[in-house]
């Protein structure tokens, strides 16, 4: 109706509207009348919106921050890409199982300083069955000597806090363990590493006492060992060292018993010969 008016005024004026011109009305008159448009308005144009210079730095930011992770997964042979987030991966950490038993650390085999052997100390009071079966389960095997239990006969030409009572003595290869009483309850009486005879044995334990058949090459927590340097044997751990007489020499360990001079006096000695290790005694010093 409002385009029928206009024409109506156009013809009235003498003006007679082109082809184009209805045409391009026509259109606009279409658009006004469908929402598309406001009539005598113009369109813009489809420029993108300008932005302040001061925005770009965050928006910079911003799309570097968006950052979409692609997860990358396989299976049957194919690989599917599928989007993600990227995750922290989860690290497994495995407890020990600490419920079961332990086998608990070995003793050290030798300490010089301290008169130990085998975890046993001087005037140590042990069950020597229970002892023995403790020391044949060690690497070297089982015990090479028992003398069973041999009785010191009373005889008054020796000392007296010696004879008359029960001692046992085994070996495994050259090193000798001397115990004094039962095997339910008995003293680490003597031990001895190397050369027997230095250790005094057959007096204990009759003449049967045999010779070492192996060495198990017994090594110190302080490095000493049968054939190891005797130079090393120097003070303040041992005494000056005491020539024997007979080619060895005796080096004593320092203060391992009571200083004032009571009974028993533990020692350690240390025998050498042509200036290495030949044979290393413990013993109560019972009288």
């Amino acid at each position: 109706m409002v385009e029928d008016e206009l024409r109506n005024e156009l013809r009235g004026a003498g003006l007679e509207p082109s082809a184009e011109f209805r045409t391009r009305m026509g259109q606009d008159f279409e658009d006004a009348l469908a929402g598309r448009t406001v009539l005598g308005a113009t369109a813009p144009s489809p420029v993108a919106p300008r932005r302040a210079p001061w925005m770009w730095p965050l928006i910079g930011a911003a799309a570097a921050a968006l950052v979409v992770a692609v997860v990358v997964t396989s299976g049957d042979g194919s690989d599917v890409v599928t989007p993600g987030v990227t995750t922290t991966p989860t690290v497994e950490t495995t407890v020990p199982d600490t419920t079961g038993s332990t086998v608990p650390a070995g003793d050290p085999a030798m300490e010089v300083l301290t008169g130990t052997v085998f975890g046993l100390r001087i005037g140590d009071v042990v069950d020597v069955n229970a002892t023995i079966a403790r020391i044949d389960a060690l690497a070297f095997g089982p015990h090479t000597f028992d003398s069973g239990w041999y009785r010191v006969p009373d005889d008054p030409s020796i000392d007296s806090c010696y004879d008359d009572q029960e001692y046992r003595g085994l070996m495994w290869g050259d090193v000798a363990i001397i115990f004094n009483g039962s095997d339910t309850s008995a003293e680490v009486l003597r031990w001895s590493v190397g050369d027997s005879g230095s250790s005094d044995a057959a007096f204990f334990l009759g003449e049967a006492f045999p010779a070492a058949d192996s060495a198990l090459d017994v090594v110190s927590v302080e490095g000493i060992a049968v054939g190891s340097p005797a130079s090393a044997l120097q003070p303040p751990e041992f005494d000056e060292p005491l020539p024997r007489g007979d080619g060895a020499v005796v080096h004593v360990v320092a203060d391992i018993g009571p200083q004032d001079g009571s009974l028993p006096q533990p020692f350690v000695i240390v025998y050498s010969r042509d200036g290495l290790v030949e044979a290393i005694v413990a013993d109560v010093g019972r009288c």
